[in-house]
């Protein structure tokens, strides 16, 4: 297959990918990389490189694409040609890690802080959240409410409750500004796309208004993130949002990339 066609399809799948979480595009560019170098011979650096670069400029608010894609560039100046597909393999599997350390935290502390029959209330589309909720659902009764969140066609919050129903958790769209005050929420939980820590986290809309809205009905906030999303700054894109760290309660994740120094 020509490098160069298939680079470019890539690069606009990874572009025009709109559905995903962050997590999952990253995923998805790293899989694209491992069948190009299967298929092409590891020849001119300047090319992977060139490609590299074209699918970092493609979501810049995205942490863990931008952290997985330095990470790529570091292997291809380190690593033997014929290690580099071993080495993505590896990075990705880390990231896996890293998602099952950062839920089994987060639920940890749950369960530990928060009485059983939980409902739960959050914003934007996130696979980890989701992984979250399933795992919660093990555990008790678990009921999440999605504020409604509509960028362009695309409707994050339906998708979210989709793909909740689809692994048995109850779930349903709310608006932000008709949420029952006798809901009786547990807490509120987002993934994030970018965070800094001390700092705080971009996500998509409306993270923010529901952060808002959390600090004023005194509804802890919660952010699940694995710690490849960890970032120096984050970049606010059209239908992202940055939350400041003072709405935040308590962010879990895990520390895998960071003792690994990843960054």
């Amino acid at each position: 297959m020509n490098f160069d066609i298939y680079a470019r399809d890539l690069i606009e799948f990874i572009r025009n990918d709109f559905v995903n979480g962050s997590l999952t595009i990253a995923k998805k560019a790293l899989f694209g990389l491992i069948k190009i170098i299967e298929n092409e011979p590891f020849q001119d650096v300047a090319k992977y490189k060139s490609l590299i670069y074209e699918l970092k400029s493609t979501k810049p608010s995205m942490a863990a694409l931008q952290n997985s894609l330095n990470r790529v560039l570091g292997y291809i100046y380190s690593t033997e040609p014929g290690n580099l597909v071993l080495k993505l393999n590896e990075l990705i599997n880390l990231i896996n890690n890293s998602t099952d350390e950062t839920i089994e935290k987060a639920i940890k502390y749950i369960l530990e802080h928060f009485p059983t029959n939980y409902k739960i209330i959050t914003a934007s589309f996130s696979s980890t959240f989701v992984k979250f909720a399933q795992r919660l659902n093990l555990e008790s009764n678990l009921e999440v409410y999605s504020v409604q969140s509509k960028w362009q066609k695309f409707d994050y919050s339906v998708q979210l409750v989709h793909e909740l129903e689809t692994i048995g958790v109850n779930a349903k769209v709310v608006g932000l500004n008709n949420i029952d005050k006798n809901l009786d929420l547990s807490f509120a939980m987002i993934g994030a796309d970018c965070v800094v820590q001390n700092y705080g986290v971009v996500n998509g809309i409306p993270s923010k208004r529901l952060a808002e809205f959390c600090s004023i009905s005194e509804i802890p906030f919660f952010v699940i993130s694995e710690s490849i999303k960890f970032s120096d700054s984050c970049i606010e894109e059209d239908g992202f949002e940055f939350i400041e760290k003072e709405f935040i309660t308590k962010i879990f994740s895990d520390n895998i990339f960071k003792e690994n120094n990843y960054f």
